[in-house]
């Protein structure tokens, strides 16, 4: 069994300066693009100097399930342009081991600013929820369902936008499933009740669930259902109203507490229709000088429009791991650890100009060497026995 990569060491064109994650299945490193001739000639002209690089270990590797989970994420994630999402950099195999380099992210996640800040003003969470909102309605027009949205998932990138990252439990919507029904898998604190059901009809209205406990507790400091139990946090998202955001923030405007109200709706029928006017409604809410709107029903009224699965070529159905467009994969179930001590970087980030540097600068120095995961999965049995990764 090959044994764990270090910092200093190489794989393929990259050298490997920055533990940014380790688990059983793989890990994740900050890494520098420095290629050899025949490897420069090879790669594109835009190719970034420095990515996150993640590797799946050859002992996961051989787990078929494992394998097939972390080729379609590398798939969803290189057939996926967007401004809010992460940009898939290049993959391939090394030896025996299989990669994929994803943008870095020097200002770490928002789970950082959490637990740095608490809770950001109303206008700043909202905001930031438009950013995650924009992305969400990309993957799911891609026919892509998130399913692990949570603060450890959303980005801070240094184009000052917020980006999704994270696709190890995403789902095509083309019935193409990797867990089995009844299975419930995600992060405790921002599971649709449909997921925790373990329901097979899941669409992208979890993500909009998600989104709704993610925005909370961007607002108040706290998740809607805090429990460090599994089990009763599972029983309140099927069956508990969560608190009226406004008693915990209460400069929290009317308008943003009521779309909140709608997108943690027990029923996935009662949520807004898509990403896609969630997003509008927040920015309306943002551009307003109190943040209240007198249409908000109005920007949520729409159908939930059926999801087309984001197509794979030819090459990546017969599994071809070649260089930056090879591979189509999702899901790996496996937990990935912060390192959070590292605390050296070489390079300061550009000034602060956008969202994600304001959130950043306003609670600490930025951390170049240890950013966000762009893996942290936790992985949930059925609900009768459920075991918890991550995500509490």
């Amino acid at each position: 069994m090959a044994s764990l990569k270090e910092v200093g060491d190489r794989v393929g064109p990259y050298q490997l300066v920055g533990v940014l994650g380790v688990g059983g299945a793989g890990q994740v490193f900050r890494a520098v693009f420095d290629p050899n001739e025949e490897e420069r000639a090879d790669a594109p002209a835009d190719h970034p100097r420095e990515v996150a690089l993640k590797l799946l270990l050859p002992s996961a590797a051989a787990n078929e399930g494992v394998f097939r989970r972390f080729v379609r994420e590398i798939g969803v994630a290189r057939q996926i342009a967007h401004p809010h999402i992460l940009r898939f950099v290049d993959s391939g195999l090394a030896g025996d081991l299989l990669y994929y380099a994803m943008e870095i992210a020097p200002y770490g996640s928002l789970r950082e600013v959490i637990q740095k800040r608490h809770r950001l003003p109303w206008r700043d969470a909202a905001e930031s929820a438009t950013h995650v909102a924009d992305g969400l309605s990309e993957l799911h027009d891609n026919g892509v369902v998130h399913r692990d949205l949570k603060p450890e998932n959303v980005f801070l990138t240094e184009d000052g936008a917020l980006k999704l990252g994270d696709f190890g439990l995403v789902r095509r919507d083309d019935g193409a499933e990797l867990t089995t029904a009844g299975q419930t898998v995600g992060s405790v604190r921002y599971m649709a009740p449909e997921q925790v059901r373990g329901r097979s009809d899941i669409d992208g209205r979890c993500d909009l669930y998600a989104l709704g406990c993610l925005l909370f507790e961007l607002l108040t400091g706290r998740p809607p259902f805090p429990s460090m139990e599994p089990m009763v946090v599972f029983q309140q998202h099927v069956e508990v109203a969560p608190p009226k955001v406004r008693t915990l923030a209460p400069d929290t405007p009317k308008s943003l507490e009521e779309l909140l109200d709608n997108l943690l709706a027990k029923e996935k029928d009662d949520r807004p229709a898509n990403a896609h006017v969630v997003r509008d409604a927040l920015t309306a809410i943002v551009a307003s000088e109190r943040g209240e709107v007198e249409s908000l029903e109005d920007l949520l009224d729409g159908t939930a429009a059926e999801i087309e699965p984001l197509p794979i070529d030819e090459d990546d159905e017969e599994g071809s791991l070649t260089g930056s467009g090879g591979l189509s994969g999702c899901e790996l179930t496996d937990e990935i650890e912060s390192d959070d001590d590292d605390d050296d970087f070489d390079e300061k980030p550009t000034k602060p100009q956008g969202l994600s540097q304001r959130l950043a600068a306003s609670s600490t120095k930025p951390k170049q060497g240890c950013m966000g995961l762009l893996l942290v999965i936790a992985t949930v049995a059925a609900v009768g026995t459920a075991a918890v990764a991550a995500g509490l």
